[in-house]
């Protein structure tokens, strides 16, 4: 009886061992990206385009706000509430931007 006892001790540790494992790779994966994309949007130069707020929708803090360029090229940004508190569909302007990354939009 005591194998079986033991047996079910090593499955259990084996369990946990292999949970705490994913969990660790899921943090560090998720640090890599992030990172990845922090690099990716600093290589890109600021630009600054003519454009018309299409959409905004929030999901818990953050507020997710669509732009159409001139040329018809769409661009979603997420952006906290602070930031897009102002922005109302159907708004003109200028939007800058890097990579992913919002930077401002002046209304025109």
């Amino acid at each position: 009886m005591e194998s079986i006892g033991s047996l079910i001790g090593y499955l259990i540790m084996g369990f946990f061992i292999i949970v705490f494992t994913g969990v660790i790779i899921f943090i560090i994966s998720t640090l890599i990206r992030g990172l990845f994309r922090w690099i990716r949007n600093n290589n890109q130069p600021v630009q600054a385009v003519n454009a018309m707020i299409i959409s905004r929708r929030s999901i818990k803090q953050y507020t997710f706000v669509a732009f159409e360029g001139e040329n018809g090229d769409r661009m979603e940004f997420r952006m906290s509430m602070y930031n897009s508190g102002l922005l109302v569909v159907g708004d003109r302007g200028v939007l800058t931007f890097q990579g992913t990354r919002f930077k401002g939009f002046q209304r025109k």
